[in-house]
């Protein structure tokens, strides 16, 4: 058990590294009360989540959240203060972003779902409010009836004609931006801290990056960055009302993005994740497509692909973020669009004709030597680590490079964070090494096969330990593959 898993395995609650405040009182005598809960609150919390002492952190966090959000629930007047409502949004969206990397209870999944899309509707009914428009939230998200770029134009306009204003409310907006993991300030008060913070915050702002402007755009982006990938969650094949309800979300997140470049000459944050997960909702079960269909999914895709591919070009500098990240946070950032870009390539790989493959296998291998290099170097501080070695290895796969592959399974298997996810990371990694050492069987490679034969095995085993919790689609895929290998293992006994 390496020195990770062993703290993971004795782990105690997470203090928090700010001062200790008595965040939620046992009696409360008014609103006002709450109204420092919430805003207190929104302070401790963070969506910064990558690194597992933070991830660990916010686990100590979520029932706190929940309690505040229950007594929300019987105080709703209290969304009719400005301060309060976007912190409320904020922490909706840390509730979210939380459930989705714990994977914590049976109903993770609809509890962020339910929660971002109040997140959005929050940041949304303000913006409405402010920019004196006429569209419902319902219109532009979720009824699809207005023209996709038309509507982000909607949407971008109004977030930025309502933010222009916003510098003359007095609402804390660089809370919602400053990582809370930065505050080194201990012993002082609530206020105090807040204020220094936001102070270090504006210096770090360069004069042409206009804060309150721009505010509402980057909250409802971060929201919907998220709110976009949930269907991604789904363990069987997505009905075709939600998987379109989903693409919408993707789609308009894409095209935000781009229309807000338009307007105010600057990268939206994370500019191009609005492609990854346009292409990803599209990639979601591809399996039994007709030729009409890939080609369809092939000209689709190959409109968000390239953004992808100018941002790894670009080496993916994030000072754009005006803050200052952290090295674990622009690690994070650069292992996510390397692993999108490989991903994708993954998937679509099978549908390439021989020439198109033969004209992309240089670049796209390149990228997967890249995102090898990242995730070893990350493997002990950064979870998404382990994830990119599958993926890797998954590209190799399509590429019929089977021993290759295999040997990419088996590192995101012993990375140090693999094992702490034993219902959804370790037995799809298991399920795609027992996959490819099937695949590879006619390899003509006996030693390589009786090399792999035994680890495979022993871990697939290991992985269908865990039936009550996989899921059904997941868990059929792997017995039959973990069969297919026990035969195999049969001549070498």
């Amino acid at each position: 058990m390496t020195e990770i898993q062993q703290n993971h395995q004795n782990a105690q609650p997470v203090a928090s590294p700010l001062p200790k405040f008595e965040v939620l009182k046992k009696h409360l005598k008014n609103q006002e009360d709450l109204k420092e809960d919430i805003s207190v609150l929104s302070f401790m919390v963070t969506t910064d989540i990558q690194q597992y002492e933070k991830l660990s952190y916010m686990q100590t966090m979520i029932p706190k959240v929940g309690t505040v959000l229950e007594k929300i629930r019987k105080h709703t007047g209290i969304l009719n203060d400005l301060q309060a409502k976007l912190d409320v949004s904020y922490l909706l969206e840390a509730l979210a972003a939380t459930k989705l990397a714990l994977k914590d209870s049976s109903d993770y999944q609809k509890t962020a779902e339910a929660s971002l899309n109040l997140s959005l509707r929050l940041l949304w009914d303000e913006v409405k409010l402010r920019a004196d428009s006429d569209v419902t939230f319902d219109e532009l998200v979720h009824q699809q009836q207005i023209p996709l770029e038309r509507c982000a134009s909607i949407i971008v306009g109004s977030a930025i004609d309502a933010g222009n204003g916003l510098h003359k409310s007095g609402v804390d907006i660089a809370k919602h931006r400053f990582s809370r993991f930065q505050a080194e300030q201990t012993g002082q008060s609530t206020r105090q801290m807040l204020q220094d913070i936001e102070e270090s915050y504006l210096e770090s702002l360069d004069e042409k990056n206009n804060l309150y402007p721009t505010f509402f755009i980057r909250r409802m982006l971060s929201v919907m960055f998220l709110l976009g990938r949930v269907v991604l969650y789904d363990s069987d094949d997505i009905p075709p009302e939600r998987k379109k309800k989903f693409m919408w979300i993707a789609d308009l997140t894409h095209y935000m993005c781009h229309h807000y470049k338009n307007v105010t000459g600057l990268n939206a944050p994370f500019l191009w994740l609005g492609s990854a997960i346009a292409i990803d909702v599209r990639l979601k079960r591809t399996s039994m497509l007709s030729s009409e269909e890939k080609e369809k999914l092939l000209f689709e895709v190959g409109i968000f692909l390239p953004h992808l591919r100018d941002t790894v070009k670009a080496q993916f500098h994030v000072s754009e973020n005006v803050m200052r990240e952290s090295q674990a946070t622009v690690d994070f950032q650069i292992l996510t669009v390397l692993r999108a870009l490989v991903r994708t390539y993954a998937k679509i790989w099978p549908l390439l004709n021989e020439e198109k493959r033969q004209e992309l296998e240089k670049e796209v291998n390149e990228y997967a030597v890249e995102l090898l290099a990242k995730a070893e170097d990350t493997k002990k501080t950064l979870k998404i680590s382990s994830s990119c070695f599958v993926y890797v290895g998954k590209l190799m796969a399509a590429q019929q490079k089977y021993q290759e592959a295999a040997q990419c399974f088996s590192k995101g298997l012993t990375s140090p964070f693999a094992e702490m996810d034993r219902t959804t990371f370790f037995p799809w990694a298991c399920y795609n090494y027992a996959r490819v050492v099937n695949q590879g069987k006619a390899s003509n490679n006996p030693v390589w096969m009786h090399n792999v034969l035994k680890e495979v095995v022993e871990r697939c085993w290991e992985a269908l330990q865990y039936k009550k919790s996989i899921s059904t689609y997941l868990f059929n895929r792997l017995k039959t593959e973990y069969d297919m290998l026990e035969e195999l293992m049969m001549p070498t006994l």
